[in-house]
């Protein structure tokens, strides 16, 4: 999260990271470690665990790499898109190696699984659809009263 509060001493490093994570979207790398990440913004990896836990209050970097990885997945899960692409695709493409790890963060992460977040997602993608949709014939049907 972009509101951490950090030190003036480790300001640069966490604004590069927050690059790394956000911009580069180092997290989709399966490989990612806290000490690849450490090297990739030039410091030291205890460093970087100090940013993590304490300044942005995650429990371990771990946490750190779920919190990333599924909300990326999150997006590919509720995308119409990508209804029929297995889950197992979507995890790895999100950068898990293990479909294990990939359900149980999933699930850490939202409460639910990962199919039934996507039946949901899905579900209120549609009836949102159907809403504006029915919305749009109304408006038309008004403007011809009108005309």
């Amino acid at each position: 999260s972009s509101d951490a509060v950090v030190g003036p001493k480790d300001a640069e490093a966490y604004k590069r990271l927050l690059n790394i994570m956000e911009v580069e979207q180092a997290f989709l790398d399966a490989g990612l470690s806290i000490d690849r990440l450490a090297e990739k913004i030039g410091i030291p990896s205890h460093r970087l665990r100090v940013i993590i836990n304490q300044n942005m209050g995650y429990r371990n970097f771990g946490a750190f790499l779920a919190n990333y990885r599924i909300a990326e997945i999150k997006k590919y899960l509720a995308d119409p898109s990508m209804a029929r692409t297995p889950i197992l695709t979507i995890a790895l493409n999100g950068g898990y190696s293990s479909l294990a790890t990939f359900n149980r963060n999933f699930k850490n992460e939202t409460g639910q699984s990962a199919g039934t977040y996507r039946k949901h997602a899905l579900i209120e993608k549609m009836k949102n659809q159907e809403t504006t949709m029915l919305e749009d014939v109304l408006s038309k049907e008004l403007e011809l009263d009108r005309g």
